[in-house]
């Protein structure tokens, strides 16, 4: 429901902050995943912390897909694309 509304906003502000070289971690940190009031590039009607919310979708959905695989295995693979990719995550 909601998750499609904001998925395609999502989307192309973390691949424009993907390749831009003055983005930094701390920078994306403070706009998808800081306690409210809002999360920032969505606007004041928006809730808090959406970053996270929408990352536990894609982990949730990569777990589902892959049983076999342990959370501590998750933790430790920082290939994050795979894990989207892999994700079958699309709301």
């Amino acid at each position: 429901p909601c998750d499609r509304l904001l998925f395609p906003l999502l989307l192309p502000s973390w691949h424009e902050n993907q390749n831009s070289q003055k983005t930094t971690k701390n920078e994306i940190q403070k706009k998808y995943f800081n306690d409210g009031p809002f999360t920032t590039p969505f606007g004041n009607e928006s809730s808090p912390r959406t970053g996270a919310w929408v990352g536990w979708q894609i982990v949730r959905s990569y777990m589902k897909n892959h049983p076999k695989i342990s959370i501590h295995q998750l933790l430790n693979n920082s290939d994050h694309m795979t894990i989207f990719n892999q994700s079958g995550y699309r709301p």
